[in-house]
């Protein structure tokens, strides 16, 4: 068995992979990758499922080595200035690119103040067993990922031996689908099943509206600045299931976006929803980043999406010839 060893976590530095979906019943959040897209892709060009396990670090990187000869990717925003630049033995590790790494190798990711999420896919996937079919950690229900926990110095990351393909890569055309999907200047967001209570007409109120991410801000829920909504609701409502992406409106020009172990909505009104193909975008927003909001509908979404993920897996298919698990 190999091993990935952590010399240093960083900020925050967790195993992760797309989650698990299908325990909402009991409470469980999907959780998995901030940046679903990023993961997932990275995957793909070291030959592995889009599923498989690797590791998030979140506002600032670490440093690690692995104790056999192996390859790896990391992933994320590589574009503009403060963008993450690992390095090892001196030399620069672009983004999004494969290479092989020899035992013992050092790889330092260092700060990186542009997008808030790198990811490390390691050929084989990071093998921690399956907590209800995922190997991403749970921080809040303390299960999955290595011990339930954020990652330490010292930690030990067994390894898998298990690939589809040899690693390969992106091509030209990659570039600039990463910064179609990474674009973090605007989210596009269609109407809540609140939204009625929040404000009078959806579009009118979001038009040229812009948030600012607070750094009160988790893998549960992301706090941003933004417009006052007047409430057409006083009180609080049932508190229900809610979904990655919900917008929440606690008042005073506070908004709430849930994230990938976002909770029940608490009894706030959901607004808005960010539509699937903002979350990766979402996932790669730190605090005081300022976005602008685009209003769009379902089935506007729903057919930009299709186009997406048809262009993205034309680009890099999956390994496995499936379906893609990414959105």
């Amino acid at each position: 068995m190999s091993y990935l060893r952590i010399i240093h976590p960083g900020t925050y530095a967790t195993v992760q992979d797309l989650g698990r979906p299908g325990y909402s019943e009991q409470a469980v959040a999907r959780g998995g990758a901030a940046d679903r897209f990023s993961l997932a892709m990275g995957n793909r060009l070291i030959g592995n499922p889009d599923t498989s396990a690797g590791i998030e670090f979140s506002l600032s990187g670490g440093r690690f080595a692995f104790e056999d000869d192996t390859i790896i990717v990391m992933t994320g925003v590589a574009d503009g200035p403060g963008a993450a630049r690992p390095e090892c033995d001196g030399h620069i590790i672009p983004l999004w690119e494969p290479i092989e790494l020899r035992a013992g190798q050092v790889v330092n990711i260092g700060g990186f103040t542009a997008g808030a999420s790198l990811y490390l896919c390691v050929r084989g996937g990071v093998n921690t067993a399956p907590v209800l079919g995922g190997r991403g950690t749970h921080h809040i229900g303390g299960f999955g990922g290595h011990e339930g926990r954020a990652l330490i110095a010292g930690d030990r990351l067994p390894i898998g031996t298990e690939h589809h393909r040899t690693p390969r890569s992106a091509g030209a055309a990659w570039r600039g689908l990463t910064a179609r999907v990474l674009d973090r200047s605007c989210l596009r967001i269609m109407p809540g099943p609140h939204a009625p209570l929040i404000a009078g007409a959806f579009d009118e109120f979001w038009r040229g509206a812009r948030l600012t991410m607070t750094p009160h801000s988790d893998r549960a829920g992301s706090r941003f600045n933004g417009p006052r909504a007047r409430r057409e609701h006083e009180g609080t409502l049932v508190t229900e299931g809610a979904f990655r992406g919900a917008m929440q409106y606690p008042g005073d020009g506070l908004w709430i976006i849930l994230g990938p172990d976002g909770p029940t909505t608490g009894g706030y009104p959901i607004a808005a929803s960010v539509s699937a193909r903002s979350v990766p975008a979402l996932g790669q927003l730190r605090p005081s980043d300022s976005v602008v909001m685009l209003t769009s509908t379902p089935r506007e979404e729903r057919q930009a999406l299709r186009v997406l993920a048809d262009d993205i897996d034309a680009a890099l298919p999956p390994v496995d010839d499936g379906r893609s698990q990414v959105w």
